[in-house]
């Protein structure tokens, strides 16, 4: 899907492009976002969102979703958050986890995945519940459960061993993204070694994310550079 760009971004013209994507909404790259932010100003009086996760118009339905790559934070101006905006993502980290599969990338933005790799192993059971849900409310251990449980340890010690690996060759990254349910999260830095990153240096990726593998972080990518203009009939 190519990102849409626009010289006037005027309620005619982002209807027009809206359209293509249906739904109202127009997508753009990070790079693009002072560019849309002063277009989109010469036509409407912008200010930031009551939930200070976005840009709206002052009068009206439009909304500016912000790429998550370069997130609002705690700017509380459009100049301010403008003004901050990288010249360059340098590298960001990826991380997704589900039970029994985990796909974790390093990616530049120039030169793409730097470091990638996807793993499963069998952690779950016949019923698709992952055997340590299962056995925090119901389950005795016998051998398939120890098995699965085991599994399971092990693909988050070989993540965790791999992230190490990775921040030893190319350095601390410059934003860090994971898609973990809460529970694999809390084994997660439970596991020995842990994470080489806090556990606040991890931004929840705000997608839903399917069957990690490296064609999915490949998606994951693409959706976190992208912000959307949404506009409401």
């Amino acid at each position: 899907m190519e990102s849409v760009e626009s010289p006037e971004w005027t309620r005619a013209a982002i209807m027009e492009q809206a359209l293509a994507f249906r739904n109202g909404r127009a997508r753009f790259v990070w790079r693009q976002t002072a560019t849309v932010l002063a277009d989109l100003a010469r036509a409407h009086e912008l200010v930031v969102a009551e939930d200070g996760k976005g840009i709206r118009a002052a009068h009206g339905s439009l909304r500016i979703r912000l790429p998550a790559v370069c997130p609002l934070g705690q700017h509380r101006t459009i100049e301010s958050y403008v003004a901050a905006l990288p010249d360059s993502l340098g590298l960001t980290l990826i991380v997704l986890l589900q039970a029994g599969a985990a796909a974790l990338g390093v990616v530049d933005e120039n030169t793409g995945f730097v470091r990638h790799k996807a793993h499963k192993k069998y952690v779950i059971r016949g019923h698709g519940r992952a055997q340590s849900t299962f056995l925090k409310t119901r389950g005795k251990s016998r051998y398939g459960s120890r098995l699965r449980l085991q599994n399971a340890r092990r693909l988050l010690v070989a993540t965790n061993a791999r992230l190490h690996d990775w921040i030893e060759q190319l350095g601390p990254p410059d934003r860090a993204f994971v898609s973990c349910p809460v529970r694999t999260r809390n084994e997660w830095f439970a596991t020995k070694p842990p994470p080489p990153l806090a556990r606040d240096a991890f931004v929840r990726i705000p997608l839903d994310v399917h069957v990690p593998c490296f064609a999915e972080l490949q998606r994951v990518w693409w959706e976190l550079c992208r912000g959307t203009v949404e506009l409401d009939e």
